[in-house]
């Protein structure tokens, strides 16, 4: 006998389930898993000191810099943070090595100018701290690079960390 035979409905009640499956697959592995992507553009805005705006073939693309919080800018050092990506990349050719997008389908990704790691820079200069809180999503390699970078901005007392008690922004937003 053949299987829709036995119960009309349920060869449509496996296919929904079936669709259902599909679909929450979908949404999980594009909101959490990796998926790495280059996306080269050009910087026609810097939002604050840890995203800008990509326009890539006309389109605007809306980029977080991956491993990195930088203060906001209502925060002491959010002005000194945007200023200096805002100098270093705006109007210029990028390449985004992205590999996420977050719950809100923000890209995440290492921002790279002829070949340097601005989210990097950022992190040595004292304008952003590393942000530990996503360590995982990060390869071991670029977690010690900026872990050691923190700490050589730290060391040094470069930008945010020549305040005596600098607030992380992760904190600033709870207030």
């Amino acid at each position: 006998m053949p299987f829709n035979t036995l119960h009309p409905h349920l060869s449509l009640i496996a296919a929904r389930a079936l669709l259902a499956l599909l679909v929450g697959i979908q949404i999980a592995t594009s909101c959490y898993a990796a998926d790495p992507y280059r996306l080269p553009g050009r910087v026609v805005r810097v939002v604050d000191g840890d995203t800008i705006v990509l326009e890539v073939a006309g389109a605007q693309h809306r980029i977080s810099l991956a491993g990195i919080d930088a203060p906001e800018k209502n925060q002491p050092w959010g002005e000194a943070s945007t200023h200096e990506l805002r100098r270093q990349v705006a109007g210029k050719h990028v390449v985004i090595d992205g590999y996420q997008r977050d719950r809100r389908k923000r890209q995440i990704g290492v921002v790279r100018l002829a070949g340097e790691d601005i989210n990097l820079r950022m992190v040595d200069r004292g304008l952003a701290w590393h942000y530990k809180q996503y360590a995982d999503e990060q390869a071991p390699s670029e977690w010690d690079a900026y872990s050691a970078a923190e700490k050589a901005a730290q060391d040094a007392r470069r930008g945010l960390w020549s305040d005596p008690a600098p607030v992380p922004p992760w904190e600033w937003r709870r207030r």
